[in-house]
């Protein structure tokens, strides 16, 4: 670069510590009239270049100028990452593999337009993320060579062959320092990418398995633990035909089209090489040496007329989109029979009188509602060869805005990889390496990406479902309580909460001969309730090391008395967040229990924990292990339970509750049954306590409380067809609708029934349920308080468990025999 190394970092350095364009001019080693002179020319081919891209470039990631829309006009906290990203140098063999955020066509990584998170803030959930920056605009081969270096370090090397028959450098960007270097098999990672993204992650675990990286003669394709696609162009889209690709080829552009424009504002863009500009966003053409100094105005004129560059050589992210260009890679491509692949793919339409048409109209995008209009209508020209043989136009026409389903779900042409579709992530546990399992969700191509606000409770719930199965997770005791032995906590969830993985010991299990011959039945009260759904699904899912034999049949049947199956609004009121239902508010009634827990933990008088224990034993807070700054660390929110959100009340929010539901299966041989809890009444058209003498008085107030909570307008709600007036009767403590069975985000086979005898004979796989007129602490503690209903009840279910739930005929004695 001829203004030399120390200057381009300088003006590198100016760039990443300010946030506006203004600033930067006035920093720039110029004045006066000249100054002004080049700043408002400068800005004004920003603009140009900019309003070019938005208006013109394909959606097919999510458009440039949704991105710049959200960063110059709205106030996106949870999208805006302000830091450099982070590089894994010092891992050890105990790490946990990191999670690969790969971005689509037009997208970006860290650092780029003024720190937007393209991934609108998902990195945050978890410790171990990377978002590389790889060419927006660039090939897939070419961004998939980039991303293997971005992670190993060193010169991006693009192959010999292929750069000369592609016209550009050989070598590209140097990685002094990999963001991952010690990757290998023994350190694999797990992949997600947006888009375009995730066939680059197949073609780096191509190039992987095929160890072609000169230099690393090791490398395989278990490099690559799993693959989650975010509306993956695994087989083309009909898009690339409507913005200009010639579908004659699938490699060529129409001499006029939406494209071409594009083309030309991009290689003027690159042709001006401004620093900043290229700073803030960069098209990823740079190995084409398509600038000024290095080009000049004759190369200039040769790249606009078609002769030489990325568009000339087909080496640009558009052919790979068409629906030829993938099958060309598709049929290099394997999928890997260990490795495990899930894939969303997104649709905006529906049929309405035998037509395709767009749905949810005020749920698109402005910018895609007529993409997805254009892609409904879509007709492969006649006189055309089809792109494959037994195409369909009408198999084509549901689309998200930007790429078609059906080439969303997996890999199909030329040849279909194994594939099964789920509409529940739970029902593909436990999962199978070398299967695509994919399922559709209702949203356009950016439901994922940049903004957050729009996708609502559902952008949380597709990324937590992915990396909760890239870190799978969950409360282990009452496992070894009935089992025996020492509790163990699962490696990867220990580390990414930051506790020892092993827990108390029970010498002697209270019921050690536990199996599928001798199961359980299960009663719980309250949260109670949950522990035992998330127990038999991890019994299901084999989820035990030294366990193997496990299975959902080990429980017999599930009683629930009040159960926190839906979460509950009083978590609101008492200080959880509403925005996501993890963190608390500074100020609020939790704050003074996260106190008073910590210092009682720290304290460690013994009487006092034998007598009553929070049970964070495993998080080692006492002050003989943690001292008295481990006690300030606590107290200041950056470590223990409270900070990893590994406590119960993230688990009781509404979303806490839809994040464990999406994983929970309801079994067709296990017998449910739910009493529910109301102590509300409805009067003169409003939701009041009821039978005011009846309730605990500790309960009267949240009773009343929660009868009047309104979610904050402001806030997304928390799922889709969310009502206040749905949750307003309570039990003081949790919401009536929560209590009957689990209903969100999938509500599971249910009958209502007045009388226990309605429901016999018991038919298992369905949950039956009552609503008991009670608060929440009914069927607990005082016995007194409930009177003969308390008798009525516990003899009702000990009743069900001893003579109606069963798998087997029971063996009758000898003398009825």
């Amino acid at each position: 670069m001829p203004r030399g190394e120390a200057e381009y970092e300088q003006h590198s350095d100016l760039v990443s510590r300010i946030s506006s364009l203004e600033l930067t001019f006035r920093r720039m080693p110029r004045g006066g009239a000249e100054y002004e002179q080049h700043s408002d020319l400068v800005s004004r081919i920003s603009s140009l270049e900019l309003a070019q891209m938005r208006d013109y470039c394909s959606a097919v990631a999510g458009d440039l100028s949704l991105a710049l829309n959200d960063l110059f006009f709205k106030s996106n906290i949870e999208g805006t990452i302000t830091d450099n990203d982070r590089v894994l140098a010092n891992s050890d063999d105990n790490d946990l593999p990191p999670i690969v955020l790969v971005h689509g066509i037009f997208g970006f990584g860290k650092g780029r337009l003024g720190g937007l998170s393209y991934f609108a803030g998902a990195e945050k959930k978890d410790e171990r993320v990377l978002v590389p920056d790889l060419g927006s605009l660039t090939s897939i081969y070419d961004r998939a060579r980039e991303l293997f270096y971005y992670l190993k370090g060193g010169q991006v090397d693009y192959g010999e062959e292929h750069s000369k028959a592609c016209g550009h450098s050989q070598f590209g960007r140097i990685y002094e320092q990999g963001h991952y270097p010690i990757w290998d098999e023994d350190h694999p990672i797990h992949c997600v990418g947006h888009s375009a993204g995730a066939q680059v992650i197949r073609v780096l675990q191509q190039m992987l398995a095929d160890k072609a990286f000169r230099g690393y003669e090791n490398t395989s394709e278990n490099w690559i633990l799993s693959v989650t696609s975010l509306s993956g162009a695994f087989n083309g889209t009909t898009r690339a035909y409507l913005d200009g690709m010639q579908p004659e080829d699938g490699k060529s552009m129409k001499t006029i089209c939406l494209l071409q424009l594009c083309r030309i504002g991009v290689i003027i863009y690159d042709w001006m090489d401004i620093p900043f500009l290229k700073y803030y966003y960069n098209f990823g053409f740079d190995h084409y040496n398509m600038t000024w100094r290095k080009a000049g105005v004759w190369g200039l004129v040769d790249c606009l007329l078609g002769n030489s560059g990325p568009f000339a050589s087909h080496d640009w992210i558009l052919p790979d989109l068409t629906i030829q260009g993938s099958l060309r890679l598709n049929s290099h491509l394997n999928t890997f029979p260990s490795t495990y692949y899930f894939s969303y793919a997104t649709k905006r339409t529906r049929k309405f009188m035998g037509r395709i048409v767009p749905s949810n109209v005020f749920g698109i995008h402005p910018l895609l509602f007529v993409r997805v209009l254009q892609m409904c209508q879509w007709r492969h020209p006649p006189d055309v060869p089809a792109p494959f043989k037994g195409y369909r136009d009408e198999e084509w026409w549901d689309n998200d805005g930007a790429l078609n389903t059906i080439s969303m779900t997996h890999p199909r042409f030329p040849v279909e990889h194994p594939s099964r579709f789920v509409v529940q992530d739970s029902e593909c546990q436990p999962l199978q390496p070398g299967i695509w399992y994919y399922k559709v969700v209702e949203g356009d191509h950016i439901l994922f990406i940049v903004n957050r606000e729009r996708a609502g409770v559902q952008f949380d719930l597709i990324y937590d479902s992915i990396f909760e199965r890239c870190r799978k997770h969950a409360a282990r005791e009452l496992f070894y309580y009935l089992k025996g032995g020492q509790v163990d906590y699962g490696e990867e969830h220990s580390k990414a909460c930051g506790h020892s993985q092993f827990g108390r010991i029970y010498e002697q299990g209270h019921y050690p001969i536990w199996d599928e011959d001798h199961p359980i039945h299960c009663v719980g009260h309250s949260a109670g309730a949950q522990v035992i759904r998330v127990l038999q699904q991890m019994l299901a899912d084999k989820a035990f090391r030294g366990y193997e034999n496990t299975s959902e049949n080990w429980i017999l049947s599930v009683t629930s008395l009040s159960g926190a199956f839906n979460g509950t609004t009083r978590a609101y009121l008492d200080g959880m967040q509403p925005e996501d239902g993890k963190s608390m508010k500074t100020i609020c009634l939790l704050q003074l229990c996260r106190i008073g827990v910590i210092i009682y933990d720290w304290m460690d008088i013994p009487f006092l924990k034998y007598y009553y224990n929070f049970g964070f034993d495993h998080y080692n807070m006492t002050w003989r292990k943690a001292g008295v700054w481990g006690l300030v660390d606590c107290l200041l929110g950056n470590s223990g339970p409270f900070a990893s959100h590994d406590w119960i009340l993230p688990d009781l929010t509404i979303q806490g509750s839809l994040r464990l539901n999406s994983h929970l299966n309801t079994f067709p041989s296990t017998y449910y049954f739910s009493y529910a809890t109301k102590r509300t009444r409805k009067f003169m058209g409003r939701i009041v306590p009821s039978n005011v003498f009846g309730i605990h008085p500790l309960l009267f107030v949240r009773v009343l409380q929660m009868c009047q909570w309104r979610h904050p307008p402001d806030v997304p709600a928390p799922f889709k067809g969310y009502r206040d007036e749905e949750w307003w009767d309570n039990d003081g403590a949790l919401n009536t609708i929560s209590m009957t069975h689990p209903r969100f985000p999938v509500e599971h086979p249910s009958r209502f029934v007045v009388q226990d005898s309605e429901c016999q004979p018991l038919q298992p796989g369905i949950w039956y349920y009552k609503v008991v007129e009670g608060d929440h602490i009914l069927f607990i503690v005082n016995r007194e308080r409930a009177g003969v209903q308390f008798d009525l009840i516990y003899d009702s279910i000990f009743e069900r468990c001893r003579k109606h739930a069963f798998r087997k005929i029971p063996t009758m004695p000898d003398h009825v025999q």
